[in-house]
């Protein structure tokens, strides 16, 4: 199991300033975009559905492009509900994963 190291500290709004967190869900949804990535090779007729329902056009996307697609959208919907993409942007660095 791999432990994550703060580069920088990060306060959730809305969350006890008392200590540094990353809210379950922010973490969550950081990860999801490459991790569709990942996982739409074993279903990509799901993954381009997830697309759809999450209502992006998947008219001109193949089996190919699911895990691309539905990462684009999901990094779409972040970014118009104000949800920085990326761990940089929450205080955390490839270089701060320690086993």
């Amino acid at each position: 199991m791999r432990q994550v190291i703060r580069a920088a500290p990060y306060y959730a709004a809305g969350y006890p300033d008392d200590h540094p967190m990353l809210p379950h869900g922010i973490s969550v949804i950081l990860n999801a975009p490459a991790v569709f990535r990942y996982t739409a090779v074993a279903n990509p007729s799901r993954h381009l559905e997830a697309t759809r329902l999450l209502g992006a056009s998947v008219a001109a996307a193949t089996e190919a492009d699911a895990g691309e697609v539905l990462a684009a959208r999901i990094i779409e919907i972040m970014s118009s509900v104000a949800v920085p993409g990326g761990w940089p942007k929450w205080g955390l660095a490839p270089t701060t994963l320690k086993p």
